[in-house]
């Protein structure tokens, strides 16, 4: 797991708003724990990536079914 002390210097690095970051981390933590595990930190860099190259125009407002970590 990766708390958000560390993850935030990379998200930041995107040039994306607070308000985005915060609620792409709000997306991303999917079992609200306050850190993301590497399938979180996954969904988190592909909605950021999304938003930066505007295939993702909008964030959602609740994580699609099919962006829902699988784990083993």
């Amino acid at each position: 797991k990766i708390p958000g002390t560390t993850v935030k210097p990379i998200f930041l690095k995107s040039g994306l708003s607070a308000d985005q970051l915060h609620k792409i981390w709000d997306l991303s933590d999917v079992d609200e724990d306050g850190a993301l595990d590497r399938y979180e930190f996954a969904i988190a860099m592909f909605l950021i990536h999304g938003m930066k190259s505007n295939t993702i125009r909008e964030l959602p407002e609740r994580l699609p079914a099919n962006l829902m970590p699988i784990r083993m």
